[in-house]
């Protein structure tokens, strides 16, 4: 993960201290307002359309992510998932985390309008924990302007704080908390089974729930609090 130098501070409110404003020091990790063909990184979600440049910077990532809850519901016995629903939750699972940007580059929208329907030919025990995965309802609908900027929905995260409310998010990193929060389990036990204490893999995750990236004020921008040195400094234990 690459930042440059520092572009601006960003106020924001103190959550201990009603009205008091604090400064935080922000990177620019991205642009928000431009487009990037993918080449062959995520073929195996089927993509051949120009993303917005954070997905395809984040592209290797994404592609892990969709493996591993395919795999997790291929291959676990408790499950029992037929190829059709496999099928089904890999392509929706996909099109989430690979939202198309328009032939002018300047929309994005997702492939979801089947969304609740990826869920059909699943059996019960899938049904009960893709919510944690694939949230229909917050999925963004239509199409809508790269810097469309929101406030961040509130999430029942069970491993990350929500993102502060008191910033904007583009539309279509909407997931990201989610995906983020869900990850953090097999993260956990890999980082284990490589033998790193519990310290050192506490405070990488405390890192990544820290790095969900927000818009500048311009909406330019995608800026984020994290550096390089904070990554490394994660794994200093």
């Amino acid at each position: 993960m690459a930042f440059s130098s520092l572009i601006q501070d960003v106020n924001t409110l103190s959550p201990t201290k009603r009205g008091k404003r604090s400064t935080v020091k922000a990177y620019s990790y991205n642009s928000l307002t431009s487009c990037a063909n993918i080449g062959n990184i995520a073929t195996y979600c089927g993509v051949n359309y120009p993303v917005p440049n954070v997905i395809k910077t984040d592209a290797t990532r994404l592609v892990v992510a969709a493996k591993a809850l395919v795999n997790y519901i291929k291959n676990g016995p408790q499950f029992n998932a037929p190829a059709a629903c496999v099928n089904d939750i890999k392509n929706t699972y996909c099109s989430i985390l690979f939202p198309r940007c328009d032939s002018k580059r300047n929309e994005v929208s997702f492939n979801t309008s089947n969304c609740i329907n990826s869920y059909n030919n699943c059996p019960d025990s899938v049904k009960k924990i893709l919510p944690s995965y694939i949230n229909c309802d917050v999925i963004p609908k239509g199409a809508f302007y790269l810097n469309d900027c929101i406030k961040p929905p509130s999430f029942n995260l069970k491993n990350c704080p929500n993102p502060p409310s008191n910033v904007l998010i583009p539309r279509y990193l909407t997931m990201d908390p989610l995906l983020v929060d869900t990850s953090i389990p097999n993260l956990r036990s890999f980082m284990q089974t490589q033998g790193n204490n519990k310290l050192c893999i506490q405070s990488f995750v405390d890192f990544l729930c820290a790095d969900i990236p927000f818009c500048s004020q311009d909406r330019t921008m995608l800026l984020t609090t994290a550096t390089t040195g904070k990554c490394q400094s994660s794994f200093s234990w």
